[in-house]
């Protein structure tokens, strides 16, 4: 009888054992989960933060007609096309990073789109630049009356209403981006935590069957003594 008592407890025992190793992994994955939601969160404002970086550079150049800004405009251009390494030294497109994160079509579709549109504007920039491409590096207020005329048509394309509007549009695909990664990683997240909530009661039960199990033997050999 106690033979099959002690066997019960060791094969509870390595029962409760395995759901030690199960929780381990569960909290390992919540802890995944919420690291991936905060690098998608960033990646995405990424491509907002660039089309900003881009507008700006455009406009410091056409302002300044300094050529720095230019070199800068078409690195993170480059950049985003991936013809030309990041930060951390990877040649790879901002789509194609964005793949490495394992998102859905439909989330990629939406950011995707925003670099698209961030990338269209680069036509309109291209064009304020080539008029002012005869006299960049010069100061503005040594241009003669033709080149004003340019200089300040060139402003006109990268402030208009035309050209903002457009700028508007590539947040919006941004935000949407983020309150879905928002909903799914939540959900992820709250899974794996019901899981871990789970297999913690599981893991209590099985360690009171134990504790019942030893003092029934105990009491059991004390009667035998």
């Amino acid at each position: 009888m106690l033979r099959t008592v002690f066997a019960l407890a060791i094969t509870i025992a390595a029962g409760l054992l395995i759901i030690i190793l199960l929780l381990k992994t569960g909290l390992s994955d919540s802890q995944q989960s919420a690291q991936q939601r905060y690098q998608l969160s960033h990646f995405a404002k990424l491509s907002a933060s660039n089309s900003i970086k881009l507008t700006e550079l455009a406009r410091q150049y056409v302002v300044t007609l300094q050529p720095s800004y230019k070199k800068q405009y078409y690195e993170l251009v480059n950049q985003i096309e991936g013809t030309e390494p990041w930060l951390d030294g990877r040649k790879k497109s901002y789509i194609d990073r964005l793949k490495e994160f394992n998102v859905n079509e439909q989330e990629l579709a939406l950011l995707n789109k925003s670099n698209s549109l961030s990338l269209q504007l680069v036509s309109t920039e291209e064009q304020a630049f080539q008029l002012v491409s005869s006299f960049a590096g010069q100061s503005p207020s040594l241009l003669n009356t033709s080149e004003s005329k340019q200089w300040v048509q060139a402003i006109g394309l990268l402030t208009d209403k035309g050209y903002m509007d457009e700028v508007a549009k590539i947040q919006t695909p941004v935000q949407e981006f983020l309150a879905a990664v928002e909903n799914s990683s939540l959900q992820e997240v709250m899974n794996n935590n019901n899981r871990v909530a789970n297999l913690s009661l599981i893991s209590i039960v099985m360690v009171l069957v134990i504790i019942t199990i030893l003092i029934l033997c105990y009491l059991q050999l004390e009667k035998r003594v």
